[in-house]
């Protein structure tokens, strides 16, 4: 069996290193797979496996243009037709997709070809945009436009943000058609609220199957370390831990800014930017990005509690990172965040409900059970179990 992996970037990120384990686990079982990415530089995936979509020009001549035009998604023509003729080249047996938005793909030509073709797609909906005419999550706001017809968005100036136009109507029409033309198609949400929103969308008459995100726990586990030390954190202190890939008001930094006034708590949020790490409270230990995953293994196990104040996401894989390392999270009611919470790994708190998040804290900390947080992510949260899942999905649909 071959596979065309598709995807914003390849070896970085949630969705690269997705990705990537998802090349692992099909290699390790015999299959040919290609991957196929628009951003950044390819990792754990050898040359010879991969394909690059588009250059830096194009990337930001699509942003430019769809903030000008609110056509996300629908520029990156030339790119597009080379990768149609990589894809005849290649011959693949499944392609399937995960972000295909991200300024990298005209999505109209692409998938008016695999359905002429009638080729097997999988789409892994990391986010909400496959099924939205504009935006990449919709719950910040309450939204519901999408159950029926997406109009007005609310969101125009999130991203993937457009300045001018609102085309949230006709792009929810063309969107529709197009998703709704792939005769093959197979819809895969990695959380169950995702899936059930799926099941409401224009997309509810397609195969719809949920498999959850995992982390290669041989990485995510606790370790010892003197980080405390380095750090020079006063050992009374509660360390409360916030990981995000950019931090901003989705998800929550000026709430996460709000804990760093209470004495006993020591914060730290890995991810800011430099010029977010030159404002912070003085409070607040400000961490642009970890070295590598094992470093930020680290951070997680000397944490003692690990909070995720996002007001839109799917299913954060910081949280099932934290889990394996033995710490206990307390998210915002938001999304699939909550799905790895029990009364043994956590706590779910409202969104900007700062006092009760300082409540939960205190309790969690007060009851942390590093082993069961770890037997949870043994149990759910194993990228061998999770992933192999894609393989018995790409089996049936090759046998049918």
């Amino acid at each position: 069996m071959k596979v065309l992996l598709i995807n914003s970037r390849c070896g970085s990120g949630s969705t690269g290193t997705i990705v990537a384990d998802l090349y692992d686990m099909l290699i390790s079982h015999g299959h040919q797979v290609k991957v196929a990415y628009a951003h950044g530089q390819a990792t754990r995936v050898p040359v010879k496996d991969l394909y690059r979509i588009n250059n830096k020009f194009d990337y930001y001549l699509h942003n430019l243009l769809s903030r000008l035009t609110d056509r996300s998604g629908f520029f990156s023509t030339i790119p597009t037709f080379l990768l149609i003729r990589y894809v005849k080249r290649e011959k693949p047996d499944i392609i399937h997709l995960h972000n295909i938005h991200g300024y990298y793909l005209n999505i109209f030509l692409l998938l008016k070809y695999l359905a002429k073709i009638n080729m097997p797609v999988v789409i892994t909906m990391h986010d909400c945009w496959t099924i939205t005419g504009h935006c990449a999550y919709f719950d910040s706001i309450k939204c519901i436009k999408w159950k029926e017809h997406c109009e007005k968005c609310g969101l125009k100036k999130s991203y993937p943000a457009s300045y001018l136009f609102d085309c949230s109507y006709s792009n929810y029409n063309i969107k529709k058609n197009l998703f709704q033309g792939l005769k093959s198609l197979i819809m895969v949400p990695v959380s169950d609220w995702l899936g059930d929103i799926t099941k409401e969308s224009y997309l509810r008459n397609s195969t719809i199957r949920v498999i959850k995100n995992g982390r290669d726990l041989n990485v995510f586990r606790p370790r010892p370390s003197d980080l405390k030390k380095r750090l020079n954190i006063n050992k009374n202190k509660i360390v409360v831990l916030g990981v995000a890939n950019s931090w901003g008001l989705r998800k929550g930094l000026l709430d996460f800014y709000r804990l760093a006034v209470v004495d006993d708590f020591q914060v730290i949020m890995i991810g800011l930017t430099k010029d977010q790490i030159a404002s912070i409270p003085n409070a607040v230990i400000g961490i642009e990005r970890t070295y590598n995953q094992e470093e930020l293994a680290e951070y997680y196990t000397m944490a003692d509690i690990f909070v995720n104040t996002t007001y839109s996401d799917n299913y954060p894989t910081t949280n099932i990172e934290a889990l394996a390392c033995g710490t206990p999270i307390i998210t915002y009611n938001t999304g699939g965040s909550i799905e790895p919470v029990t009364p043994l790994t956590g706590r779910v708190v409202q969104q900007g409900d700062i006092e009760g998040l300082i409540k939960c804290i205190y309790e969690v900390y007060k009851y942390k059970d590093t082993f069961e947080c770890r037997k949870y992510a043994e149990e759910y949260c194993d990228k061998s179990k999770c992933y192999e899942k894609y393989l018995e999905l790409y089996i049936n649909i090759k046998n049918d």
